[in-house]
């Protein structure tokens, strides 16, 4: 009955760990949007903007915006909300500054609720 008990024990933690592989991972709200990152080209990385330059308050984020270098000097790749219309998909930087694509960066909760519930539309 031990064995019985302990094989089966075993097995139970087995499966549980391996179906804690290959989820994708969900933004910091239950129904919220996915992120995908987009990895620099070659090269790429050595030519980003420092972050502070890009990711000012009222500033327009670029188009063409992939990602920035920290102040340690580390290349930060943008991580974009996956949205249903790719139109509404946003990025952010240090969880404190939003924008998408071309758009006014902010740090104002109110339009940050918006951006996610647009991109949830």
């Amino acid at each position: 009955m031990t064995r019985r008990l302990a094989a089966t024990t075993a097995t139970l933690a087995a499966l549980l760990a391996m179906s804690a592989c290959g989820t994708e991972p969900e933004s910091n709200s239950e129904s919220g949007p996915g992120y995908a990152t987009n990895a620099p080209e070659t090269g790429v990385a050595e030519e980003a903007p420092a972050c502070t330059q890009v990711w000012e308050e009222g500033a327009t984020l670029p188009d063409d915006y992939e990602g920035c270098e920290d102040e340690s000097g580390a290349y930060a790749a943008a991580v974009w909300a996956t949205c249903d219309d790719p139109a509404m998909e946003f990025t952010s930087y240090e969880d404190e500054l939003f924008a998408k694509r071309g758009d006014t960066i902010t740090g104002d909760p109110a339009a940050i609720k918006k951006l996610r519930a647009d991109c949830q539309a």
